[in-house]
């Protein structure tokens, strides 16, 4: 009896054990499954959100990062959109990375950080392996045909597989699904441009542009290849218009506001003068910009205060280009222009100096020396001048070249000198044939000046081994009239005297 008491009481004691086992199971919390649900899910607009790595890429492209960035970080709490702009946007592959890595973890919900991981990676030259780990995190929560995705694999197939071949068919295959995705229309036009064609590059991004036509970078690339494939006025007009069309993107961005100036030079220069001049404006101070700018504000300058204008950008662009002997003969013609003798002056010196016989510097000399008076320096500088054209005119344009050989022509017709009876023979009779020329010219000073005293007037003169004069000097000037100095200097300058090479001091009295 006691053993059966016994047996029963233990039997009682493993029923309340289990019927404790079994209210414990039901009481307690089942874990949390660890699956990510395999449903395609986003909460973004595609379209939307494909126009947004539009305008990120576009940018970047500008050099405007910072600023976007700044853009969409106001509506980045409320709108998604915003918020992968603004992650997108970040200076840095690392800094966006981190960003959307962020993100992921902070909204669980949202497929803004795996899209942008997938994104950031699919760009980003050392990370091949990371990208496709990042992708297929992407596909299992958006699905494989996302637009997005397959975006990154175009991008993937560039930047670490360097097949564009495979990127354009990447493109192609995902533009069938999601045709107002201009992300991706951007991105096979990149894609064929890698190949390298120009013809076929400029087709796609022509393309692009239809289906972007907000894209800055599309515009300006289609532009630059219509400039390099047709050189002719069709293409100058078709890059023109679509230069001008990038500006109203951008306004203010210096390259497009160069490129649509060069565009539009010869065919509507007053508004080529002021692109040049907004670039300048916007930051562009290199030297081609500056050089540009200046030779067109001089060509078009009309009034005293354009020439001044004028004058302030030859005087940046020579600074610019101290070497380049085109800038100094550019701030000597803005100078002269301007009216400014000094600068044109100690600008033509300085051209010499890079120069020693160049045309422009001397002419320049010899011009601010005739408005001066200073009748010797213009007779030195328009036969320096005059030497340096030669025959094949010295790469001056024919116009100037011309006008300089007149201007010498009519200064020596003002001095009585007369270049086909150029002196010739003894020292002695050198000297017979220059008093009697300037005596001539100085009675006809008389009559315009009126009584004067006279004097003698000592030149002196060294000839080389063949009697030609190399050079000439004034040594004493009692006479004081500039006009009859500077007839001696060019008619001894044109003479030939005999014995070869030697130093000559001649005398020569007026009365």
């Amino acid at each position: 009896m006691r053993r059966r008491r016994h047996l029963l009481a233990e039997v009682a004691l493993i029923v309340a054990a289990c019927v404790s086992l079994v209210t414990s199971c039901a009481t307690t919390e089942a874990p949390k499954s660890t699956v990510v649900a395999t449903t395609p899910t986003t909460d973004l607009d595609v379209d939307r959100l494909c126009d947004v790595i539009v305008d990120v890429g576009d940018a970047t492209a500008r050099s405007s990062l910072v600023a976007t960035r700044h853009a969409y970080e106001i509506d980045a709490r409320t709108d998604r959109h915003a918020a992968f702009g603004m992650m997108l946007a970040r200076s840095t592959p690392d800094e966006r990375f981190r960003a959307f890595h962020a993100d992921r973890a902070a909204v669980r919900t949202s497929s803004v950080g795996v899209l942008g991981e997938c994104l950031v990676y699919a760009n980003w030259p050392r990370m091949g392996a990371e990208a496709a780990a990042a992708c297929d995190a992407a596909v299992a929560l958006v699905g494989a045909h996302s637009p997005i995705v397959q975006l990154a694999r175009v991008d993937s197939a560039i930047t670490h597989g360097r097949d564009a071949a495979a990127a354009v068919a990447l493109a192609d295959a995902a533009l069938v699904k999601a045709p107002g995705c201009t992300a991706l229309h951007v991105a096979r036009a990149r894609a064929v441009a890698t190949m390298g064609e120009r013809s076929a590059s400029r087709t796609a991004w022509a393309e692009a542009v239809k289906a972007a036509p907000k894209c800055f970078r599309c515009l300006v690339e289609q532009a630059a290849l219509e400039e390099q494939l047709d050189g002719g006025p069709g293409g100058r007009a078709t890059a023109a218009a679509l230069w001008e069309r990038a500006l109203s993107l951008a306004p203010e961005h210096p390259e497009t506001l160069r490129r649509f100036a060069a565009a539009t030079a010869g065919v509507d220069d007053a508004r080529a003068l002021r692109a040049w001049e907004a670039a300048v404006k916007a930051g562009a101070r290199d030297y081609p910009t500056l050089l540009a700018t200046a030779r067109l504000s001089s060509t078009l300058a009309s009034t005293p205060a354009e020439r001044e204008v004028a004058f302030g950008y030859a005087r940046r662009a020579a600074d610019a280009g101290k070497d380049d002997p085109e800038a100094r003969r550019l701030l000597v013609e803005a100078a002269l222009n301007k009216g400014a003798l000094d600068d044109a002056v100690v600008a033509a010196n300085a051209l010499l100096e890079l120069i020693a016989d160049d045309v422009i510097a001397h002419a320049a000399i010899a011009r601010v020396a005739v408005g001066r008076g200073q009748m010797v320096e213009a007779v030195q500088g328009y036969d320096a001048a005059v030497v340096s054209l030669g025959d094949t005119n010295a790469g001056v344009d024919a116009a100037t070249a011309t006008a300089i050989r007149a201007e010498q022509r009519g200064l020596l017709e003002r001095l009585g000198v007369n270049e086909s009876k150029r002196p010739n023979g003894s020292v002695t009779a050198v000297a017979n044939q220059v008093q009697r020329a300037l005596q001539n010219l100085w009675r006809d000073r008389i009559k315009k000046k009126g009584a004067t005293k006279g004097g003698v007037l000592t030149v002196v003169v060294e000839t080389a081994a063949d009697g030609s004069v190399a050079t000439t000097a004034v040594k004493s000037d009692a006479v004081g009239d500039a006009e009859v100095a500077a007839a001696a200097v060019a008619w001894l300058s044109r003479a030939t005297i005999n014995g070869g090479a030697r130093r000559h001091t001649l005398e020569f009295t007026l009365q």
